[in-house]
């Protein structure tokens, strides 16, 4: 964030619309990890979609991950940016 201008970081305006993509990043990685399935009652058909169900939820949240905002939010101290 210290690369962000001095405007930018006084701005509630950006600063609520970096807050609502924080919240749907989130909503979207509780969604995924709330994928579940019944495996010891699941036939080979409810297996295949389970977890293509899972391939296209990670496969979101990489396109997720790699927007434009991530960069922007991403502090640096527990994982590194783009």
């Amino acid at each position: 964030m210290q690369d962000l201008p001095e405007d930018l970081l006084a701005d509630t305006a950006f600063a609520n619309k970096l807050l609502a993509i924080a919240i749907g990043w989130n909503k979207e990685i509780e969604a995924l990890t709330r994928l579940d399935k019944d495996a010891p009652t699941s036939s080979a058909a409810l297996e295949v979609n389970f977890w293509a169900e899972m391939d296209g939820a990670l496969a979101h949240l990489e396109e997720l991950l790699k927007s434009d905002g991530v960069g922007t939010v991403s502090c640096g101290a527990c994982c590194p940016c783009r």
